[in-house]
Formats: C-alpha cells, sequence, structure tokens
C-alpha cells in the first residue's frame, strides 16, 4: 500500500506519511470486524490537504483488504481510510476493486463524512458530487498512467 503517493491521484491532497505500521487496537478490532474481506495491510498515515482556503493536516487510519470475487476466479481489493480526527469529526472512504472477467478491473468509491469545522462543512458538501467525480477521475487517470500505458 503506496499511502506516500497518495498526493499523485488525491486531488487537494499535496502530501503523505506514513507515521507507523502498526497502530492501536480500537482500529484494529473495527478493521476485524467489517465485510471488506481479510485485513492484508493496516497503516496510520497522515495526508496534507489543501482545499480553497483551507490547510489542514489530516491524521487517518488506512487499511488494505484482499477479497476474492463472487465466481472465485478474481481477486479484488478494498482500500478503507478512516478518521475521526479534526477537522473531521468522522470521515471513512472506501476504493473497492475487483477484476472483470472481461478484463479490466470495476472501482467503487464510496465516502461518508461529518466535520467540525462549519465554513468547510458546507463548502465540501456543496460540492461533494463534483468532489467524488473528481477524485475518480484522478484515480482512474493515475492507474492508467502507472499500469496501463
Amino acid at each position: 500500500m503506496d499511502v506516500e503517493s497518495y498526493y499523485e491521484f488525491l486531488p487537494w491532497c499535496k502530501g503523505a506519511r506514513v507515521i507507523e505500521n502498526a497502530v492501536w487496537p480500537y482500529w484494529y478490532d473495527k478493521c476485524k470486524k467489517n465485510s471488506f474481506g481479510k485485513l492484508s495491510d493496516l497503516r496510520e498515515a497522515e495526508l496534507y490537504i489543501e482545499y480553497a482556503l483551507f490547510k489542514e493536516k489530516m491524521h487517518s487510519y488506512v487499511a488494505l483488504y484482499e477479497h476474492t470475487s463472487r465466481n472465485s476466479e478474481y481477486k479484488g481489493m478494498s482500500v478503507v481510510t478512516f478518521t475521526n480526527k479534526y477537522p473531521f469529526s468522522m470521515l471513512e472512504s472506501v476504493f473497492c476493486l475487483d477484476d472483470m472477467q472481461e478484463g479490466g478491473c470495476r472501482l467503487v468509491f464510496e465516502i461518508s463524512f461529518d466535520i467540525n469545522n462549519i465554513v468547510l462543512g458546507a463548502l465540501i458538501k456543496r460540492s461533494l458530487p463534483s468532489v467524488s467525480e473528481r477524485i475518480i477521475r484522478h484515480f482512474e487517470q493515475r492507474v492508467n498512467y502507472k499500469y496501463v500505458l
């Protein structure tokens, strides 16, 4: 899991660093009890976000899960990010990638959040559809650049 390269495909992310690979038991327990698949990697990280006039350091936990598709021939993975640190009271995002039988892969992106900063919250919630589309577009461009071209 290449957390340090997140800035290459996440819009508004200006940098990232792994704090440590071993994380506190609360997060580990939360990860083990979900339905994303087998936990294969777990990291504590900081992302440096710049959006409009805001510059924030986002402390988060990033987990990588491996799973097998329904027909058991194709594998997939999910990258789950969670934080409850300022400016978020809660943020959970999921990138789920599944191999497709006809080739390529299917990408599903989900995000849910609550923000402590009222001004930033109003700004992000108003533009959430375009933000989500931009995150997916940047992710696809990065994947095509790194793995396809």
